[in-house]
């Protein structure tokens, strides 16, 4: 009998456009993505950017880097549940992240975000 290994939480790998995402909420983004890039809305979007927050030992690896037309930077995590390391990440990210962080959770057929923003997005005096 053979026996599949299933994540911690259940995320199932999922296969989009050649490239194995860590979950069928991941890879249904990632097709989002990519329609919006062929539509002409981004100008580029990228999976796995990392990112050191602070010092060499805190590194962090989000799920999607993503540029608009407009040329706005955003990051994107897909979350489905929130573990100690990411709220430490999320931490980290308010003080060290160079953009906005937007965390998506997939509810009721729709995509629900809460954006984090970094503190190299941080205006002086605001």
């Amino acid at each position: 009998m053979i026996h599949r290994r299933t994540h911690k939480y259940g995320a199932r790998p999922t296969v989009f456009d050649g490239v194995k995402y860590a979950s069928r909420a991941e890879a249904a983004r990632a097709r989002e993505l990519d329609a919006l890039f062929r539509a002409g809305k981004l100008r580029f979007w990228y999976s796995q950017p990392r990112f050191r927050l602070g010092v060499p030992e805190n590194r962090y690896i989000a799920d999607f880097l993503i540029i608009d037309r407009q040329g706005r930077v955003w990051v994107e995590d897909i979350k489905g549940v929130e573990t100690d390391k990411f709220k430490h990440d999320r931490k980290l990210w308010l003080t060290y992240g160079p953009c906005p962080l937007h965390v998506l959770r997939w509810k009721r057929g729709k995509w629900v975000s809460e954006v984090f923003m970094g503190g190299g997005d941080a205006k002086e005096g605001v």
